[in-house]
């Protein structure tokens, strides 16, 4: 099979599929995958949207860090929000995405 040619599309242009994809409504998707974390942490989306993390293609950035990348983050950035229960269960489920 020959690559296709020419350059790739541009990052906003790409289709983020993954396995245990959510459905896809922007407006939802950060609900749909805090829900689906367990315990469910949809309690923390204003945290989410403080972090900047809106969007599917957000949580597609999150999830390429490294576990230990993600931990610190969450940990740094969430402080007093989050246990540290939530935090491992958080980087859990972004490592199943």
């Amino acid at each position: 099979m020959l690559a296709p040619l020419g350059p790739p599309p541009a990052y906003e242009e790409h289709d983020f599929e993954y396995p245990g994809a959510m459905t896809r409504d922007d407006g939802k998707i950060i609900e749909q995958f805090l829900e689906s974390v367990n315990p469910d942490l949809r309690h923390f989306i204003p945290a989410f949207e403080e972090l900047g993390i809106n969007k599917e293609s957000d949580l597609v950035v999150v999830r390429s860090w490294p576990p230990a990348v993600r931990k610190d983050f969450f940990e740094r950035e969430l402080v007093g929000k989050m246990s540290a229960l939530q935090i491992q269960a958080l980087n859990v489920r972004l490592g199943e995405l």
